[in-house]
């Protein structure tokens, strides 16, 4: 599995313009491996920037119960 987890600088980062220019979802499309991306869903959070980042840029708890949330989601709930 491959998750892409946004930075806290994702809306203004050359990372977030790479991603448009790079689709990793269909570089992974063709193998086994599964690619998540919830920068869309982390994004749409109000506050997401702060609340689920430390100062040292690292997840928070909340950022970290987030993505569990969403893997949770789309890995185990999908495989029933």
């Amino acid at each position: 599995m491959v998750i892409r987890i946004p930075t806290q600088d994702y809306t203004h980062s050359i990372t977030n313009i790479n991603a448009r220019f790079y689709n990793f979802e269909y570089i992974f499309k063709s193998t086994d491996v599964l690619y998540l991306d919830p920068s869309n869903e982390i994004t749409q959070i109000p506050n997401w920037s702060v609340d689920f980042y430390l100062d040292d840029g690292h997840m928070s708890v909340a950022g970290n119960q987030c993505l569990a949330d969403y893997i949770f989601r789309n890995v185990f709930e999908k495989s029933k």
